[in-house]
């Protein structure tokens, strides 16, 4: 099973979450994103999450351990002259 999370789920795990049959208390209204859906598109649905998932842990292994030496600095810009300065800073 991929390692993978969104917000500490897995992309399984936001199916499940998010298909689940609910009903609200105060209306009544029943809420059933599987309705009209046949068992292809449900299977679909889950075949695309894993895929997601697994190539998402691939691409993740295959990243170097360190995108830019430790002293990088960013180039600056003629947009700096736009920013406004963070008030944290000076304090």
């Amino acid at each position: 099973m991929p390692k993978y999370q969104v917000n500490g789920r897995t992309p399984l795990e936001w199916i499940v979450d998010r298909y689940n049959k609910t009903v609200d208390k105060d209306s009544g209204i029943v809420n059933d994103p599987l309705e009209g859906m046949d068992e292809d598109d449900i299977i679909a649905v889950i075949e695309r999450a894993v895929y997601v998932g697994v190539e998402s842990d691939r691409l993740i292994a295959e990243l170097p351990d360190e995108f830019e030496p430790k002293d990088w600095k960013p180039k600056k810009t003629g947009l700096d002259a736009h920013m406004v300065p963070d008030a944290r800073k000076s304090a």
